[in-house]
């Protein structure tokens, strides 16, 4: 009688460790998908053509959150950053045209970097005319338009031309759209262009 109780604990103890397994991976890859969409990732849904064609309205990016724990931002990399020239609590994202130190002129439909013509491949509208406008970068300073300048609230509009380093949260990297069957419009993923 005795050793049918002590079997009869053991069977409970084992199916007390499996209930809890039941519970606690799940719980465990939950943890792990949060902590990557929280500190290596971000995540976002663009609903504007600011950035238009390389990031159509509608689209979903992901962003390496740690891409300038090591280097330093570079031109023509598309990012994720805040400032306080649009509202606090929304991200923007815009492709770097300036670097820290430089000085950009905008003319008609030129954009220039220390006084040489930039090539500008990223622009939709290939008449867009910007201008104009003379924005001497400090450090830490970066010059941001979107790609499709006649649709962009960008740099060229704020009070101060320009955003921070620390402004900076992310480097976007891939974008993609779930396909809609109902619509007839089909999904893709694609990375970007730096």
């Amino acid at each position: 009688m005795e050793a049918n109780l002590e079997n009869k604990n053991i069977n409970e103890n084992i199916n007390q460790s499996k209930n809890y397994k039941n519970y606690i991976i799940p719980l465990l890859i939950f943890a792990v998908v949060v902590f990557i969409f929280k500190v290596i990732f971000l995540h976002g849904f663009v609903p504007t053509k600011s950035m238009q064609d390389t990031i159509n309205p509608g689209d979903f990016f992901i962003a390496k959150r740690l891409a300038y724990q090591n280097k330093e931002p570079e031109r023509e990399d598309v990012i994720v950053f805040h400032t306080d020239s649009y509202k606090n609590d929304v991200l923007l994202v815009k492709r770097i045209i300036g670097l820290p130190g430089e000085t950009i002129k905008l003319e008609g439909k030129d954009i220039y970097i220390d006084n040489k013509l930039y090539k500008d491949k990223y622009k939709t509208n290939k008449d867009s005319e910007y201008g104009p406008l003379e924005v001497k970068l400090k450090d830490n300073e970066y010059f941001v338009m979107g790609d499709n300048r006649d649709n962009s609230f960008d740099a060229r509009f704020w009070d101060k031309h320009y955003i921070k380093r620390d402004e900076i949260k992310a480097k976007v990297n891939t974008v993609y759209r779930w396909p809609n069957l109902f619509k007839g419009r089909k999904g893709y993923i694609k990375k970007i262009k730096h």
